[in-house]
């Protein structure tokens, strides 16, 4: 009862457990001395746990010194159990990352491995995992960016690299299915991330990101006044730099568009009735494929795309919006604020 465990080259906090049941082993050999458990099963803050433990002290110089096999699993937890078995030594913008990144949620069932060396500097003599499988969770993977809530789905740990993926979750009022978010660190010691989602709601919401992201820096605000109402299926691919100053963000995104209504400002234009294709990336700006709609209650065609002198520029280049259709004279008038006659 009342039990905890010292591991400082791994945590800087003793594991704590209200209770502990098992039996652990020790064996004196000429060169070393092991000891061992069987199953270990016992309570703490983060609810039931399940471990096995080895640890093995060389008695004699060796290449890799202690050596210890550490297997814990959780049931039934909140996200916030991930910190009492994130390991310190990971590197510290991952370790900072898998601290903040998971605000909220419920963990059915998350586990953590360690095998290999206790020594400093002999990571690659070890590996360390972590998994949650998680419910209701909400992922900041960048407080610039809008959060996903509601996430079911499994958080995967491999050392350097962190894996997630979800069928189901929500931004703002967009559901979000098929997510894969990739972290890693890379040579430069800068965390990457890439998400690729597919998602499916209002456009709204869509406009709401380009105001409210990272996104209206780049394009200089040039869609800010833009409004855009109808239902979205989209197909996003984000990389991201997470760290102040790095690279910009990376975006491919790709929507169909159903019955939705646009309005183009400056301009004053309001498209009503559209349907078809909207894509933006950062490398070639925006784009259009068999858009239409009606303008003024007659049909319209429609084309978005950059004017690009070489490689697209969002600082300089200018947006085209091309019509075609037959519109009458007096709403051209009107929309001109020409006088009559």
């Amino acid at each position: 009862r009342d039990m905890q465990l010292e591991f400082p080259r791994v945590y800087r906090e003793p594991l704590r457990y209200e209770e502990l049941h098992g039996t652990v082993f020790i064996d004196w050999f000429e060169d070393a001395v092991v000891l061992s458990s069987g199953l270990i099963s016992g309570t703490g803050a983060e609810g039931d746990v399940r471990a096995l433990f080895g640890l093995n002290i060389p008695l004699q110089p060796t290449e890799v010194w202690l050596e210890m096999d550490l297997l814990a699993g959780i049931t039934n937890s909140h996200v916030e159990s991930r910190s009492k078995y994130l390991p310190y030594i990971l590197p510290g913008p991952l370790f900072d990352w898998l601290q903040t990144s998971i605000l909220d949620g419920q963990v059915e069932e998350g586990g953590f491995i360690w095998r290999g060396s206790l020594s400093r500097g002999q990571s690659e003599a070890r590996t360390v995992q972590l998994f949650f499988d998680v419910n209701d969770a909400r992922l900041s993977y960048d407080p610039r960016w809008p959060a996903v809530d509601a996430l079911d789905g499994l958080v995967l740990v491999d050392d350097k690299d962190v894996s997630i993926w979800s069928e189901e979750a929500r931004l703002y009022e967009t559901a979000v299915s098929r997510l894969s978010a990739e972290a890693w660190v890379a040579a430069d010691s800068q965390l990457r991330l890439q998400i690729s989602a597919a998602l499916a709601g209002p456009a709204g919401d869509a406009a709401r990101v380009l105001r409210e992201s990272p996104l209206s820096g780049i394009t200089r605000g040039a869609f800010n006044e833009w409004s855009l109402n109808g239902e979205l299926e989209t197909d996003l691919r984000l990389a991201l730099t997470l760290a102040r100053g790095g690279e910009p963000p990376r975006v491919s995104v790709r929507a169909l568009i159903d019955d939705g209504a646009l309005a183009i400002r400056p301009g004053n234009l309001a498209i009503n009735q559209l349907h078809g294709t909207l894509a933006y990336s950062t490398e070639t700006g925006l784009s259009s494929s068999g858009l239409a709609g009606a303008l003024w209650d007659r049909p319209l065609e429609l084309s978005l795309g950059q004017e690009v002198t070489g490689q697209y520029d969002p600082r300089t280049d200018v947006t085209r919006v091309d019509f075609r259709g037959a519109v009458a004279m007096d709403d051209i008038s009107r929309w001109l604020t020409l006088p009559p006659g």
